[in-house]
């Protein structure tokens, strides 16, 4: 009787101690709220990561395919949009050059500076910082560089990204 009380024991502790490693509190695995405005239309696998657009907007993730447009010789257009009409979310990025490098963000639409406009019922400008420009190559992967600035209205934009956009 000792001997069967003795593993009664035992397993009583195993199976606690299992019950617990299994019913512990992994907030890993919890499914999160999105904050994410996704574009995908156009590719229904993007990610903010391998998106050709993307961008933190006052806390709101923005993502998707984007569009170029040249505007003139000196004046290339980056365009991202999602939904439309009263419901149209845009930012605009204008490249008044067409190489790899740094471009002031100051709205002055000079030689070798950029533009940002941010749409969404509202419009807000870029007010300062830097667009760098890491490929330029409208034969090849198209245009790519990243950027971080603050809007007129003083929203606060990070991690953006544009990617092979031609």
């Amino acid at each position: 009787m000792k001997k069967f009380l003795k593993y009664a024991l035992i397993l009583s502790v195993c199976s606690s101690m299992s019950f617990f490693v299994a019913c512990s509190d992994d907030e890993d695995d919890e499914t999160q709220p999105s904050t994410s405005n996704n574009n995908s239309s156009n590719n229904s696998n993007s990610t903010c990561s391998t998106a050709q657009f993307c961008m933190n907007y006052g806390g709101t993730e923005y993502f998707g395919a984007a569009t170029y447009s040249e505007i003139n010789a000196n004046r290339h257009r980056i365009k991202w949009d999602n939904g439309s009409s009263t419901n149209l979310v845009q930012m605009e990025i204008d490249i008044m050059g067409d190489t790899v490098g740094a471009y002031p963000i100051d709205g002055s639409y000079s030689s070798g500076t950029a533009a940002m406009e941010f749409f969404d019922g509202n419009a807000a400008s870029a007010n300062a910082d830097t667009l760098h420009i890491t490929a330029f190559d409208l034969s090849g992967n198209g245009i790519s560089g990243y950027f971080t600035t603050v809007m007129s209205d003083s929203t606060a934009v990070s991690s953006g990204a544009i990617r092979n956009v031609k």
